[in-house]
């Protein structure tokens, strides 16, 4: 598209419809609103056929907003993806983008690439951001469809409504809360440090898991790491807290002989087409006392207390759903933390109070992901059926 002309978009149509990646990264669009006004939109400016555009947008990032009919209903048009807050793009990219309907499955990730490598966040797999990738992998929906073209790690595994979990990064901390920040200096690096930074440091204390993928890329039957959360085996300060974390439970990150073996008998038209996810991290089973929409509920402990709860992405195929509970197989991803000065300023390990966890069934060798939520942390210690164990997972 030549960048001195703009873009027609009319929204009479849903704006489901529009060619999200264009429509959002046209220089110049002409808008043709359902209040029948035209709308000429810039990257620095918005106007009407009869002059400058004076609605006050609810919210900073909006571009424009048009009512219908004078209905309290809107149009959210166009958002201003700014370059200092990669995550807050990411976050809105992902809700916006998720609902759409696309032609063709195989386009999802495609079909976002522009928006994506504009937004900031730096090398993505899978849609995911490789950076933070123990954090991007919780995104939640409910009654979703899958996408198998797709593995279901990935919130490109499924279509229908999803939102990105986010809620321990508070933005508001980058005004300097002196209530939450009484340390005058940590105050002032909070409201200073990039959006990025803050990310950084939330996942200081809070990732343990080393990455491995099989996919199409891989050379020799071997996985390739993808990225470590935990340094490298033998580093003291990392055994510290694992043993911190999970007393008693072995340590091993790199992956099994026995899924390489696996992983080579896969017929080759298949396997050139997955992508699986090979980690180690704490397994443990809890009960769920579903609530009243089956969309997911209260996760109980061996002694039926509750420790945290849980959303389904789709219903579990292993358990009887009209039953008022159901035990289910969940893997721990991260710790949930904060922005302390303690975080801030120490090496150490300092532990949190929550875990966020993943609902896995399994197919042979190979889980696939039917949920997510958080687990208190002396959860963990009460699993049921079984203690809480350090297991090899592959996620397709």
């Amino acid at each position: 598209m030549d960048v001195c002309k703009p873009a027609a978009i009319d929204t009479g149509d849903q704006l489901t419809q529009i060619r999200f990646q264009e429509f959002q990264l046209a220089p110049r669009l002409l808008v043709f609103a359902p209040n029948d006004q035209v709308y000429f939109l810039c990257d620095e400016a918005s106007y009407t056929e009869d002059g400058p555009e004076v609605y006050e947008p609810r919210y900073a990032s909006d571009r424009l907003r048009v009512s219908k009919e004078k209905a309290e209903f809107t149009f959210s048009l166009k958002r201003r993806i700014r370059g200092h807050l990669p995550h807050t793009n990411y976050r809105w990219a992902l809700s916006k983008y998720a609902r759409l309907n696309i032609t063709k499955n195989e386009d999802i990730l495609d079909a976002l690439s522009g928006v994506m490598k504009r937004i900031g966040v730096g090398e993505c797999f899978q849609g995911l951001p490789v950076d933070y990738l123990d954090h991007a992998l919780f995104w939640q929906g409910s009654r979703l469809k899958r996408r198998q073209e797709f593995p279901s790690w990935t919130w490109a595994g499924w279509s229908g409504g999803l939102t990105y979990v986010s809620e321990e990064l508070d933005y508001v901390h980058l005004y300097g809360d002196a209530e939450r920040y009484p340390n005058g200096e940590h105050r002032q690096w909070v409201h200073e440090a990039s959006e990025m930074e803050l990310m950084q440091l939330y996942l200081k204390h809070a990732t343990w898991i080393v990455y491995y993928v099989w996919d199409n890329q891989n050379t020799g039957h071997e996985p390739r790491w993808l990225r470590g959360g935990r340094p490298t085996d033998g580093v003291s300060s990392a055994t510290e807290a694992h043993e911190a974390r999970f007393p008693g439970l072995p340590c091993k990150t790199l992956p099994s002989k026995s899924y390489r073996h696996s992983f080579d008998q896969t017929p080759l038209v298949i396997r050139t087409k997955v992508t699986l996810l090979h980690f180690w991290t704490v397994s443990a089973y809890y009960e769920v006392r579903h609530n009243t929409l089956g969309t997911g509920g209260e996760m109980l402990d061996s002694e039926s207390n509750p420790v945290g709860s849980c959303d389904f992405d789709r219903k579990p195929n292993s358990e009887d759903m009209e039953a008022p509970r159901s035990c289910h197989e969940f893997i721990v991803i991260y710790e949930e933390g904060d922005l302390s000065y303690e975080r801030w300023r120490s090496s150490s390990y300092i532990p949190s109070k929550k875990y966020r966890v993943i609902m896995i069934e399994w197919n042979g060798d190979i889980a696939e992901r039917i949920g997510s939520g958080y687990l208190q942390r002396e959860g963990v210690f009460k699993s049921c059926r079984r203690p809480m164990k350090w297991k090899e997972i592959v996620l397709g």
